[in-house]
């Protein structure tokens, strides 16, 4: 177990689960599983028990019980954790993430934390068509995928 202090008399606990996987808590006390490939997010989560906190502070103001949120790239689901706790048990979100494994390392999150009654994930990117392409991503950075359309394919 590893333990960063974030601030006076508090850490983030994570345990390392196998599979490359971190279970951790998250500063909004909420389970995430972490891809432990990445150097992106998952130092930054480690560190702080945080990414991106303007997004979440925004989630926080905005979103309210029984709200809806879509996420669109929604990755390992960090900001679907998010507004899986401020919409309730009466709320909807909806999480779209092309990539299986971070699909898969969301799906344990929401799992974890038993917020299935409220998430709903779906293995697919979004645009402006439909048809087929491909996602372009850096290694070990999570957060990078782009869509690459298939020349003569995409409809």
């Amino acid at each position: 177990m590893f333990r960063r202090k974030i601030r006076a008399g508090e850490c983030v606990r994570s345990h390392y689960v196998g599979d490359d996987t971190i279970l951790l808590t998250s500063e909004q006390d909420f389970f995430v599983y972490l891809d432990g490939r990445d150097a992106s997010i998952t130092p930054s989560m480690l560190r702080f028990g945080m990414w991106e906190p303007d997004i979440g502070a925004f989630l926080k103001r905005n979103l309210r019980i029984s709200g809806c949120y879509v996420d669109i790239g929604a990755n390992v689901g960090l900001h679907v954790l998010h507004a899986a706790r401020l919409v309730g048990s009466e709320g909807l979100v909806v999480g779209f993430e092309p990539q299986e494994r971070l699909l898969r390392i969301n799906e344990r999150s929401i799992s974890a934390n038993l917020w299935l009654d409220r998430v709903i994930l779906r293995r697919m990117a979004i645009g402006e068509h439909e048809g087929i392409a491909n996602l372009g991503k850096f290694a070990h950075f999570n957060g990078s995928g782009s869509i690459i359309v298939n020349p003569g394919k995409a409809r």
